[in-house]
């Protein structure tokens, strides 16, 4: 494993982009932008989704930091 892959996933990298690839032709076929500016926002989209899901996740009661009652519900 050379040192560079301990910190950069190909694999996900290439799945994220097929997908922006996908999502910008689609975008693409629908409105009559140019390619580059459907793949930005499209990018874009994407990174913001993330933030968003994390941001939700982390909230009192969300994913990550469920409240009291829900944490009893885990241990059963």
């Amino acid at each position: 494993m050379t040192p560079f892959r301990r910190f950069f996933d190909y694999r996900a990298f290439l799945v994220g982009f097929g997908i922006a690839v996908v999502g910008a032709l689609i975008f693409r076929a629908l409105t009559s932008f140019p390619f580059w500016v459907c793949f930005v926002m499209v990018v874009v989209a994407m990174q913001l989704n993330g933030w968003l899901a994390v941001w939700e996740d982390n909230q009192p009661g969300g994913f990550n930091n469920p409240n009291a009652d829900q944490k009893d519900v885990k241990k059963r």
